[in-house]
């Protein structure tokens, strides 16, 4: 447990630093990144909550989890950084790389209550698994 822990302080110290530079650069933050912030924190939670409940927690796994979501906010803020700089006009970039990482970690999100076993509309289920298969 101390792991999963120590894996929300790195969550939030990084969340935390990001923020600033991204604060930085023009008040770039808005609704669609604290959305973003949001899904990746929940996705982060539940991954831990159903590893923990199939018991295959391994240290090993959540680190890269977080890595991954280190380099999603990386990904926002070079969006970010080409708005502001290069194309010098609202945020284009950074809301589109945004809300393709908000659909990921929504499902995600799902496929993890799924594997914990909560229930999950039969549609819902269907849509995601096709979703899968196209991405392989």
């Amino acid at each position: 447990m101390e792991e999963f822990t120590n894996g929300l302080k790195a969550i939030a110290f990084m969340l935390g630093g990001l923020m600033g530079v991204v604060t930085t650069l023009q008040n770039a933050v808005d609704g669609v990144f604290y959305a973003l912030v949001a899904c990746v924190v929940v996705d982060y939670i539940t991954g831990v909550l159903t590893a923990i409940a199939n018991k295959k927690w391994e240290k090993d796994i959540g680190l890269r989890g977080i890595a991954k979501k280190l380099l999603i906010f990386i990904i926002i803020c070079l969006g970010i950084i080409l708005d502001v700089k290069v194309l010098q006009r609202g945020s284009i970039l950074q809301t589109s790389f945004s809300m393709f990482y908000i659909s990921t970690e929504l499902i995600s999100i799902i496929g993890n209550y799924d594997r914990i076993g909560l229930p999950i509309p039969k549609k819902l289920k269907n849509f995601i698994e096709e979703i899968r298969k196209e991405d392989e």
